[in-house]
């Protein structure tokens, strides 16, 4: 009770942001959601991606309701029970290199920062992804018999939606 009137930050997705592989010369972003989970405003003074981050990453803060990002002197007030989103763009320039000791590739690294007046107040999150120059096959599937039905239901199944990039 004695950290009740606290803000409290939460952010989804958590906890880390991966864009597994994206083709090289894309764009790929992914919204990050910051809550407010606390009794009182929270104030977020920085939204940022640190220094040693791949310069792949990008931001992106046009979904914020100031359009801009955080600073000194005009930070991103939350009010309780409230949410902000902003985005975290990957463009891979080339194709990752595969480690030759576990066959996966090695993937581009970041820090997201988020710095608040919460108890967490420098919250930090991992984001990575790999570039890649054919995307995995998507399969789609389609239950004929749609998506409520009664137990014991013989279900059948289309693929004819799914599709391969690369062939």
């Amino acid at each position: 009770s004695g950290n009740s009137d606290l803000p409290c930050v939460e952010v989804e997705p958590s906890p880390d942001l991966d864009f597994k592989g994206q083709l090289v010369g894309g764009i790929s972003e992914l919204p990050v959601i910051i809550r407010n989970c606390g009794n009182s405003p929270l104030e977020v003074k920085t939204i940022a991606l640190s220094d040693d981050s791949n310069v792949n990453f990008t931001m992106s803060y046009d979904n914020l309701s100031t359009g801009s990002a955080p600073e000194d002197g005009a930070p991103l007030l939350i009010g309780v029970n409230g949410s902000e989103t902003f985005g975290v763009m990957y463009t891979p320039s080339e194709e990752s290199s595969i480690d030759p000791e576990t066959g996966q590739f090695i993937a581009d690294l970041g820090t997201l920062i988020i710095q608040n007046n919460s108890y967490e107040s420098d919250l930090e999150m991992p984001v990575s992804g790999f570039g890649v120059t054919d995307i995995c096959p998507t399969g789609i599937i389609e239950v004929i018999e749609g998506d409520s039905v009664i137990p014991q239901t013989i279900l059948h199944l289309k693929g004819d939606d799914s599709y391969a990039p690369a062939g």
